[in-house]
């Protein structure tokens, strides 16, 4: 996109009060709250993850003796869960006559402000990856172009599926059970008894313990579960009663369900401008492309990159469209950044491609999440070329997620639903 120079300056010096209205720009809660752990000491990192053995009913005589044939492994039940660091980078240039001459309402050095906006896209940049169901991936080279590791997002940890990135895999005994994995044909579908499972399920895989869970839900699903407790209505027809169990005095009344406590958990909901990362980053409406039938390579229509000029599929990509078999995704992708492969044949001749389901919401237990930054977000100049005042955002950081058991999702796995 290049600098901002001079002639392209948005607002100069105008009759506007001397005042500019700033960006109010939206909290990025998973970023700010996940734990944030070490430094990871390479690009690939791992962890050790363990439950108990499921315990047995029985005893043993009077006097018997150890089988020494048939001891049991201490470390039946210990494996390891893998995860990549990826970095997060944002841009900024301000032309040397804008920096020198130009001298918009309220905003006193161009520059300054620029590294202030482009710190919290970059933190934007962040949330967005870490809710999303993007696929780790090892940096590589594809049609002389460098790709760049990849972390796992949230989705790809709380998922009932094997893991495309083997070296980083999660371990069979430890994916998220599917139960756990609430697919819904849209928001209107999702039920207060779905939602009561999920908690249920949680605490069953934590051991029977009740927790504190975190509900990171888009606007509309969490307009939803507020119908939940809204109003009572016994037969058509009927005036709906709402019942509201507080003081009237002050003569307000308030109805924001933010916390819904039951037998088992506790979950606070926070609504999230944040989710559904491949379905924004690959288009919310299709790509126009073909498979034949009982094929696996597909291919766009249009060039698909990123604002960069990189290819903007990803291999593990999840792909809907008709006659694409459940569960498809890419495993590889051509040169022209155009084609790709998917890991299973096509029924049927498909035109249209969505890639990524759609994410309502995730219900996490935050204990199990960690950061790894190996640099945190900060801004760096350049050197003086001459052209004015240049500089980066940059952050290095990889997602981890030390127990996907008791963690939840609700999402549309359907092609064209929103």
């Amino acid at each position: 996109m290049g600098a901002l120079t001079e002639p392209n300056v948005p607002v100069k010096h105008e009759d506007m009060g001397d005042a500019l209205t700033s960006i109010d720009y939206a909290k990025k809660a998973f970023t700010t709250m996940v734990n944030k752990g070490p430094k990871p000491k390479d690009t690939i990192f791992f962890d050790t993850i363990d439950k108990e053995d499921e315990p047995t009913l029985g005893g043993v005589s009077d006097g018997a003796k150890i089988d020494r044939d048939n001891l049991e492994d201490p470390a039946a039940n210990h494996g390891k869960i893998g995860g990549r660091i990826q970095v997060h980078e944002r841009t900024l240039g301000v032309g040397f006559i804008t920096m020198s001459v130009t001298d918009p309402a309220g905003v006193p050095d161009w520059y300054a402000k620029g590294v202030v906006k482009k710190l919290s896209e970059c933190k934007g940049d962040m949330e967005l990856t870490y809710l999303s169901e993007q696929e780790s991936r090892d940096s590589t080279t594809l049609g002389g172009i460098q790709l760049s590791d990849l972390t796992r997002g949230v989705g790809g940890y709380v998922s009932n599926d094997a893991p495309i990135d083997t070296a980083a895999a999660i371990p069979s005994g430890y994916r998220t059970p599917a139960a756990q994995i609430k697919a819904i044909s849209g928001v209107g579908a999702f039920k207060k008894s779905d939602l009561d499972a999920l908690l249920l399920g949680a605490h069953v895989q934590n051991g029977n313990e009740n927790g504190m869970l975190n509900g990171f839900v888009t606007a509309e699903m969490l307009q939803r579960i507020q119908t939940f407790f809204t109003e009572f209505k016994a037969t058509d027809g009927e005036v709906p009663i709402a019942r509201y169990n507080q003081d009237g005095a002050s003569e307000t009344i308030k109805h924001a369900v933010t916390r819904y406590i039951n037998a088992f958990n506790q979950v606070d909901f926070l609504s999230s401008g944040y989710l559904n990362g491949v379905r924004r980053y690959t288009g919310t409406s299709g790509r126009a492309g073909a498979v034949a039938s009982g094929s696996t390579a597909a291919a766009l229509t249009d060039d698909f990159t990123d604002k960069k000029g990189k290819p903007g599929l990803q291999v593990g990509m999840k792909v809907y469209g008709t006659g694409i078999p459940a569960g498809c995704y890419i495993t590889a992708i051509n040169a022209n950044k155009k084609g790709f492969t998917l890991s299973a044949a096509a029924s049927a001749d498909c035109t249209l491609f969505y890639f990524g389901a759609i994410q309502h919401g995730h219900i996490l237990d935050m204990r199990y999440w960690e950061l790894r930054p190996s640099l945190t977000p900060g801004h760096t100049n350049l050197s003086d070329d001459g052209a004015g005042k240049h500089g980066f955002i940059r952050g290095i950081a990889g997602l981890r997620c030390k127990n996907p058991l008791p963690q939840s999702t609700i999402l549309t796995k359907a092609a064209a639903v929103s």
